[in-house]
């Protein structure tokens, strides 16, 4: 009875990055994803703060939020920062792509 609930649970199984059954795997997909933020750490800032926490002097919240900053990311080529997409074929690097065409 083991082996058969063993053998049911693994057949259930399915990595996620296997690509479904009968995909084309020629297929570029375009994935349109408008406007693309990423928030940076400064480690600056962090010494900052815990040197003077260290110190026993006083660090406020606005203090602490200069630690990371968000960054919209642009094309390297027009500067656009809206109408962004994702493309690739599955199993391969995906690249960026602006409005204008531009992959990187």
């Amino acid at each position: 009875m083991t082996d058969d609930l063993t053998a049911r649970v693994q057949a259930l199984a399915v990595d996620p990055l296997d690509p479904p059954a009968g995909l084309d795997l020629t297929i570029t997909w375009h994935i349109p994803v408008g406007t693309i933020t990423r928030t940076v750490h400064s480690d600056t800032e962090h010494e900052i703060n815990g040197a003077r926490l260290r110190n026993g002097l006083f660090v406020s919240a606005e203090d602490i939020a200069r630690e990371t900053t968000t960054v919209t990311m642009v094309c390297p080529l027009c500067g656009a920062a809206d109408g962004l997409a994702i493309v690739g074929r599955w199993g391969h690097p995906a690249q960026f792509s602006c409005g204008c065409g531009h992959q990187w």
